[in-house]
This record gives C-alpha cells, structure tokens and sequence, in this order.
C-alpha cells in the first residue's frame, strides 16, 4: 500500500485493520504521506490538512495501548 500511495502521490492515505489503531506518523517523512490506522469498528475524523481525532476507539486499542507506538483514546 505504502508503494502504490507514493507512486500516486498521495496527501493522505487512510485504512482499516481489525486490530487496534496503529500511529505511523514516525514512517511519514519516509513514506512521503501520512496513514492512518482505524481500529477495529472504530471512527477516525480526518481533516483536510491530515489531522486525526480519533472519535470512537477500536474495540481493542485501550487493552493494547501498551504496545509500542499506539494512542488510545
């Protein structure tokens, strides 16, 4: 995915997972866009300039919030 955005030149790229919601923003100078992670049955807004608010947390991100890298709400 992150091959076929870049070579679209995309802004923002946006996915779902059925786990819990992943920050990649660390990879974004790498990728040349930012991505974001949905958890699972989870609503993110997203506004124009790429901002996330994450509006209802996936049904797993708090139990893995531990993990590295992730942001529950």
């Amino acid at each position: 995915m992150d091959k076929l955005a870049s070579d679209l030149q995309v802004k923002v790229a946006v996915h779902g997972h059925h786990h819990d919601y992943l920050d990649s923003s660390q990879r974004w100078p790498q990728q040349g866009f930012a991505s974001f992670g949905v958890g699972m049955r989870g609503i993110t807004a997203i506004d124009v300039d790429g901002l996330a608010t994450v509006i209802v947390p996936g049904e797993v991100d708090n139990p893995r919030a531990y993990r590295a890298g992730n942001i529950a709400s």
